[in-house]
């Protein structure tokens, strides 16, 4: 076996696999010999044709408090001059096919692994990641009910936070 594989390259492997480092057009010969040296050979009737996958990125929120509302938009980095799909799972049973879809739901606390898949024309993808925690609100007790006197005072006390503002 003696496979030309059209950029210079070549194997002697009967099923070779091969890395093209470029996209474009590669016209592939296989030339085979017998062990009583005869030879016959055959071109690919059409060429290879390497495509670069696209390259994609993801913008979007990371963390807030529930009930939650996060943004996501898709960025392209590369595209190879074809057009994208996108396909994006939230992590919390909603989808959407938009480059940048509506802002999305999430009720209940917990981290959320969003995921965008991005395709061509030619079906090469890539694919992206981002967590976003919907953390949970505080659950706050301002005390028990005080009727306070005027001119008198009280402590007031809270529980259920780290801060508080007092209005």
């Amino acid at each position: 076996y003696n496979w030309q594989l059209g950029d210079g390259s070549s194997s002697t492997l009967k099923n070779p696999s091969h890395f093209y480092r470029t996209a474009g057009n590669y016209t592939i010969v296989l030339e085979v010999r017998t062990q009583l040296g005869c030879v016959d050979s055959t071109r690919l009737l059409a060429p290879v044709s390497i495509v670069e996958s696209p390259i994609v990125d993801m913008l979007s929120d990371t963390a807030a408090c529930i009930p939650a509302f996060a943004n996501f938009q898709g960025v392209v980095l590369r595209n190879g001059g074809q057009a994208l799909s996108w396909q994006w799972d939230f992590g919390n049973g909603t989808s959407s096919q938009l480059q940048q879809p509506q802002p999305v739901s999430y009720t209940t606390p917990g981290s959320y692994t969003a995921r965008l898949i991005s395709k061509n024309n030619a079906g090469c993808a890539d694919t992206v990641t981002r967590v976003f925690n919907a953390r949970p609100i505080p659950f706050v007790d301002a005390g028990p009910r005080q009727t306070i006197c005027r001119d008198n005072s009280t402590q007031l006390i809270a529980s259920g936070a780290n801060e508080y503002v007092w209005a």
